[in-house]
């Protein structure tokens, strides 16, 4: 008997096999040792370096995980599933080159995985190969009509290039496949949000449904938090975001944290769900007293690791965009929390106590559209504009004889819609023309030019520029003598970068909250002129701009310090109404009182 317990634990495959059933229950750890006990007894197999492998992917050790997928592919160089993961890891890590390499190489032995072809697509998608990575996504569909992936992936696409409508069928049919998407789920209430034709009751709907999927399941398990109930104390503050990186939210959130780190009251606490650091991010650590690297640590970790830092008050910095964590929010990990600047609109979430907000883009009469309470500042963030700073030139129409409206927001947000209006007005004013930008990576957007020609505007009256830096972007306001705003998404950061260089931006204000953005900033700059309330108003008021030049030529010349002078520039004085608001929301707390409007 002894002797048969020695040579099963001398047995490369009992330990591999024993590691099999240990991983399948998500015991990493302990299914990690068997495989090396494994390689130990017999490195001649691929099996246990590819299984220990994907166990640290897993697990969430990426870097492991690539180091024991390439001994893997030292003993087999054709393994195809081995070149998928790795391709998959280089994928995660933004190193796009290498990664496709080994999809190619996979695609040798395993052409036919739904996973390769979808993961395929990704990267592709990522390279803005688009017509490839579609075709990727629905060769993946063809082969496994029941893997839900490449429908949201596809989705995600077709959304990017302004096909809300498609994009919205195809989530909805991921979701069907795989009710627990949560990401495929956020996605939906992003494209919705993008639709034309859905009202603020339906938003709020399908919002609330993403909470009782998610949500609800969760509150049984919600803590009985153990803070401190005293009042004045020192707060623990802590920021959940994907975005402390080089990206537009950094125009917001860092002059914000830059105020915020003066206050002896407060200790920052960072969530950092990016996988991909650069300088900026740099910039953003030295802000922040705790650091926490949570791109790969599961929700109910993360929640865990927030409970045991004794956080008071969590804000979450993404709603439902990219790289969010609302499913640790769910978990209400700490007393108060707080949506803030990520996203225009509630999370749908109970455990969300308040959206922060302002008089412009928050009155009153917007509050049914929210589960949270409305926190109430001067304004709901500040703006910090690119430097260096691009000097206003002259408005180039009185030189040139020709109008130029500009539109440079993302092809995602441009639909239908927009283009017939944009066509009225282009019709109205002949000696006109529109600025617009391509898709990321350079190429004309043939949809929206063929939007255009449904309308009966031609080619020579649109002009597609392709800005591959900030600073290219901004530099096209040059050649723009009004912007447009998109409709019912507006912008924010392209109308606040457009108002430094003196150039207004015309919106349409609708009901839902993503339609209020244009004019909560024309607002707080004063010029209301350039706000519409429907789309009948929009071309007038756009067609009558093209006729009063000298009143442009003088706007020119006042918009960059009538913006500097308004609330969105104020960095000090919003950051204390926070301050403020957020010590009154916990004085709330302290005395079991719930949230209410601030």
């Amino acid at each position: 008997m002894e002797t048969a317990v020695l040579a099963i634990e001398d047995d490369w495959r009992f330990h591999n096999n024993f590691a099999n059933t240990l991983k399948a229950a998500a015991r990493f750890e302990e299914a990690a040792g068997h495989y090396r006990r494994a390689i130990a007894l017999h490195d001649g197999s691929i099996e246990p370096f590819y299984n220990l492998g994907v166990t640290m992917i897993e697990s969430g050790n990426l870097a492991e995980a690539e180091r024991w997928l390439r001994h893997a592919l030292a003993i087999d160089p054709a393994h195809g599933l081995t070149h998928l993961n790795l391709g998959n890891i280089l994928n995660a890590n933004g190193q796009l080159q290498a990664a496709e390499m080994h999809y190619q190489c996979a695609m040798l032995s395993i052409a036919g995985d739904a996973r390769l072809l979808n993961n395929y697509g990704q990267l592709l998608n990522k390279l803005h190969r688009f017509s490839e990575a579609e075709a990727y996504f629905r060769e993946a569909i063809r082969r496994d009509e029941c893997f839900p992936h490449p429908c949201a992936n596809l989705a995600e696409l077709m959304a990017g290039h302004g096909l809300v409508t498609e994009a919205e069928t195809l989530l909805r049919h991921a979701l069907s496949l795989d009710v627990g998407l949560a990401k495929a789920h956020s996605n939906l209430l992003f494209v919705l949000a993008l639709r034309d034709d859905c009202s603020a009751e339906k938003l709020l709907a399908e919002h609330l449904a993403y909470a009782a999927q998610f949500e609800v399941p969760l509150k049984p398990c919600w803590p009985q938090h153990a803070n401190s109930r005293d009042p004045e104390r020192r707060l623990r503050v802590g920021f959940v975001s994907g975005d402390l990186r080089d990206h537009p939210v950094a125009r917001y959130l860092m002059p914000a944290l830059q105020q915020l780190v003066r206050y002896d009251e407060l200790e920052l606490y960072a969530y950092s769900n990016g996988v991909k650091n650069d300088a900026q991010t740099a910039q953003y650590r030295a802000l922040f007293t705790h650091w926490q690297d949570s791109a790969l640590v599961p929700d109910e970790a993360l929640a865990r690791r927030i409970i045991a830092d004794g956080i008071d008050i969590l804000i979450d910095l993404s709603g439902h965009s990219g790289d969010n964590r609302l499913l640790t929010f769910a978990r209400r990990p700490a007393p108060v929390q707080v949506s803030w600047m990520g996203y225009v609109g509630t999370t749908g979430l109970e455990a969300m106590d308040y959206f922060v907000g302002d008089e412009h883009l928050t009155p009153a009469s917007v509050h049914a559209q929210f589960r949270e309470k409305i926190l109430l500042l001067p304004a709901t963030t500040t703006f910090e504009p690119f430097a260096p700073a691009i000097e206003p030139n002259a408005l180039p129409a009185l030189a040139s004889g020709v109008f130029t409206f500009c539109c440079v927001a993302r092809i995602n947000k441009l639909n239908r819609p927009h283009v017939a209006l944009w066509a009225r007005m282009l019709q109205c004013a002949p000696a006109s023309r529109m600025l617009l930008a391509t898709l990321p990576g350079g190429a004309e957007p043939e949809r929206v030019k063929a939007w255009f020609a449904e309308a009966g505007v031609g080619a020579e009256q649109l002009i597609f520029a392709h800005a591959r830096t900030v600073e290219e972007q901004l530099r096209l306001h040059h050649m723009a003598d009004l912007c447009l705003d998109t409709f019912p998404y507006n912008g924010a950061t392209t109308i606040s970068h457009a108002l430094c260089l003196g150039v207004p931006t015309l919106t349409l204000r609708g009901a839902v909250l993503g339609s209020r953005l244009g004019a909560s900033i024309n607002s707080h700059v004063g010029i209301t002129e350039f706000i519409a309330e429907d789309g009948e108003a929009y071309v007038r008021k756009a067609v009558a701009w093209t006729q009063d030049l000298p009143a442009l030529a003088r706007l020119r010349g006042e918009l960059p310090s009538m913006f500097a002078a308004s609330a969105l520039r104020q960095h000090e004085d919003v950051a204390d109404a926070l301050v403020l608001k957020l010590r009154v929301a916990w004085r709330r707390w302290c005395e079991g009182l719930p949230p209410e409007h601030l």
